[in-house]
């Protein structure tokens, strides 16, 4: 399926006042059809999983109803070389939940009714991901299909410097995943593809994947240790434009654990090595609109 858009750059770009203090609602606008381009940089630690470099678009486009309301549908694409890693084709979070919390495949596999193993992934990002938009006076989260509480936190009306918000994670799966959020900075300068702007908010992220406990596949009762992994990162929104500038670095073993016995080779190969993912803003664009069975066949 090929992205169908044309070029509008700088016409959708508002200047911001240097002294001006930030609003919610200006850090993302979610015009339909309104679209951001970016550079997308996957930098792996290890040679089974490709690096790469890729364009990347998210855009709006059509409304869905969730539990919550009606939400817009943000969709995600971006070029994967055939031998990338599968993972969850419509959430990323649950993607990541695959690789760091080997305890929870069986509960997402009961969810959703397949092996994330199985599904060729479409979006890799989590800090800025794909699903269904919602933005309120007091936040912007997004929602999943089949979810009846917010997925995520992109952003509080709370956006003085050092605030912050805290959003436990997938509670139906387990109780010890959760995302911070804080408000780093508030006058940034950011540098991307598409050129310098300021002043941009700069949003600190942490998500906490929690302590789990990984079994022996041929020994179900014999717990082999524990891990815990996470990812840290931050993104920078700028008023009248949105979020122009991400780093995500995802570590899948940055804790492990397996007292008293010896830890498998693997985990110790694996401790501390970093997945880094960047995007960076190369345009603003207008999407042309897909079809609704194009729109639902993003969410299958």
């Amino acid at each position: 399926m090929s992205l169908r858009y044309w070029m509008c750059g700088a016409a959708l770009l508002v200047p911001v006042a240097a002294n001006a203090q930030p609003t919610l609602d200006s850090l993302w606008p979610n015009a339909n059809k309104l679209g951001l381009e970016y550079e997308f940089v996957n930098a792996s630690p290890i040679p089974l999983e490709p690096s790469f470099t890729t364009p990347a678009t998210l855009w709006f486009d059509g409304t869905v109803q969730t539990f919550g309301g009606t939400a817009q549908v943000l969709h995600g694409t971006h070029y994967v070389p055939v031998k990338a890693r599968p993972g969850a084709a419509s959430d990323p979070l649950l993607a990541a939940l695959w690789r760091a919390r080997p305890d929870l495949r069986s509960a997402i596999q009961a969810r959703t009714g397949r092996s994330l193993e199985e599904v060729p992934i479409n979006w890799w990002p989590l800090l800025l991901h794909t699903g269904y938009f919602m933005k309120s006076p007091t936040n912007i989260q997004m929602w999943q299909p089949d979810w009846s509480h917010p997925t995520w936190t992109y952003l509080t009306d709370d956006l003085r410097l050092g605030a912050t918000f805290t959003h436990q994670l997938v509670p139906e799966l387990a109780d010890n995943v959760f995302l911070h959020g804080t408000v780093e900075v508030i006058d940034a300068t950011v540098e991307t593809l598409a050129g310098t702007y300021e002043p941009a908010v700069r949003m600190g992220y942490v998500i906490d994947f929690g302590w789990g406990e990984v079994v022996d596949v041929n020994n179900p009762g014999e717990v082999v240790g524990r891990v815990r992994g996470e990812t840290r990162g931050h993104v920078h929104f700028v008023p009248g434009v949105g979020p122009v500038e991400m780093l995500e670095n995802f570590v899948p073993y940055l804790e492990i654990d397996c007292t008293p016995n010896t830890c498998p080779q693997e985990w110790i190969d694996l401790l501390g090595a970093t997945f880094t993912r960047t995007l960076s803003l190369a345009s603003v664009v207008s999407v042309e609109a897909f079809t609704w069975s194009e729109v639902k066949s993003l969410y299958r």
